[in-house]
């Protein structure tokens, strides 16, 4: 895979077959299913890290803060991925901001805005919208459509060539004082829906593989349903509940 963050997130959604003209629907459920990364998802202390990356045993995993908004957590999770296909190594982020100038911070900055906002699905999206002018009600759309902030669909939009930096430069204040909240309610857009939406009660997601190797085990007998019901951090209810399920979907 190239190392040009651009390229590489082009590249990485080919990979994927989630094209270039559109969003990226559901991104944990693609890095899993599709790209192999194994996602942990936990609500970490105040001052806890928005993610981090590390290879375990020939294993890719990601670590991801869900004390953030959704919209946060998808784009920390892209660039936690950025990590993995740029080849960076072992990372911990404490925060992801735009402003990062460590090199590595910054590809995967770039990788995360091209991977779920490719500039040729932005581009799609303004011709089929055809705004005249770009305010804070048209990056409340876009922000919903792409799964990402105001703020990061202000700055691709800038990329795109979309707005002008002065106009870019009033727009983020504005979005500074939050002007832009309850935008999205008064326009009647819907929730984000995608696997970190629907999880945001949990306290603790481990990844789809390592539940499916527990309740292989339990099924086996080789492992307690109590056992099972610490190690996947849910109760043991759920472990039942899991567990026919996957009787259900394998029969």
């Amino acid at each position: 895979m190239e190392h040009s963050p651009d390229a590489a997130a082009r590249q990485a959604r080919h990979d994927l077959a989630l094209g270039r003209e559109g969003p990226v629907p559901d991104i944990l459920r693609s890095l899993e299913h599709d790209a192999g990364v194994a996602v942990v998802v936990a609500r970490l202390a105040e001052g806890g890290p928005a993610g981090a990356y590390t290879v375990e045993r020939g294993r890719p995993f990601i670590l991801l803060n869900s004390s953030e908004p959704v919209v946060r957590q998808r784009f920390t999770l892209a660039h936690e991925f950025g990590h993995h296909c740029l080849h960076h190594g072992d990372m911990l982020d404490e925060r992801i901001a735009w402003d990062a100038t460590d090199p590595k911070e910054a590809a995967a900055n770039a990788f995360a805005a091209e991977f779920l906002v490719p500039v040729a699905a932005l581009n799609l999206w303004f011709e089929a919208h055809v705004p005249a002018t770009i305010d804070l009600g048209v990056l409340v759309r876009l922000a919903n459509d792409f799964g990402v902030s105001c703020e990061a669909a202000l700055w691709r939009s800038k990329a795109a060539g979309r707005v002008s930096s002065p106009d870019a430069d009033r727009l983020k204040a504005r979005l500074d004082s939050r002007e832009h909240w309850g935008l999205r309610r008064d326009l009647g857009l819907g929730p984000i829906v995608d696997t970190l939406a629907s999880i945001q009660a949990m306290p603790v997601r481990v990844p789809e593989a390592m539940v499916g190797n527990v309740l292989e085990a339990v099924k086996a007998g080789v492992v307690d349903p109590e056992v099972a019901a610490e190690r996947l951090r849910i109760s043991v209810q759920q472990v039942g509940v899991l567990a026919e399920r996957r009787d259900s979907a394998d029969g």
